[in-house]
């Protein structure tokens, strides 16, 4: 990350780029599929084989999937100001025709618009993140809109959603109440990323 992008708490979410030089990015790709593919201890939430794998608890499992993690500390600052603690680094990888989400926040509606996060959620593209492979969407806003949020879970799509799209090792950083959610893959390839949750203190 050469410098750190300011954070719009109008819009709830930031691109980062160039968190990871690609060749890192692919690098903690290939770990995460190489455990997922030998998994005999699974924890909860643990999907190693299927369409759209998943992985928890990396802090131990592929150290340098957590290092990121503090590589996206100025960032969360913004969001989380009064502090914050580094609650999971996850990995999620939809695969050919998988992949896509209802519309959903990462927590509970926020009643008053004015009171502070909760958390923040970061994705961080292990491959480049296209309008094909199933990128994240977001929109715009939502955290402060408590009848969007009530919809959580419930709704595919709403006007003004936005795709995040960047080159491999960019990260989305945004705030737990912001209503987003995956896309169908619909390229030949997996599409690996990072899911980061921090939590307020």
């Amino acid at each position: 990350m050469r410098t750190t992008p300011n954070y719009d708490d109008q819009v709830g979410w930031v691109r980062v780029p160039a968190v990871l030089p690609p060749e890192d990015a692919a690098a903690i790709a290939a770990a995460c599929a190489e455990v997922a593919d030998g998994l005999i201890d699974l924890r909860p939430g643990d999907k190693p084989h299927g369409a759209t794998r998943r992985l928890t608890a990396l802090e131990e499992r592929v150290p340098e999937a957590a290092a990121v993690a503090r590589l996206l500390a100025p960032v969360v600052d913004q969001i989380l100001p009064a502090g914050w603690t580094v609650a999971e680094v996850g990995y999620r990888c939809p695969g050919p025709g998988t992949g896509g989400q209802q519309l959903h926040a990462d927590d509970l509606p926020r009643l008053d618009p004015e009171a502070p996060p909760t958390g923040a959620t970061a994705i961080v593209a292990l491959v480049p993140f296209n309008d094909r492979n199933g990128s994240t969407r977001v929109v715009p806003g939502s955290h402060h809109r408590v009848d969007q949020q009530r919809r959580s879970q419930r709704v595919a799509h709403l006007p003004g959603e936005k795709h995040l799209t960047g080159a491999a090792g960019t990260a989305f950083v945004f705030s737990r109440h912001l209503l987003h959610g995956g896309s169908p893959n619909r390229s030949t390839r997996p599409r690996p990323a990072l899911q980061i949750t921090y939590h307020a203190t």
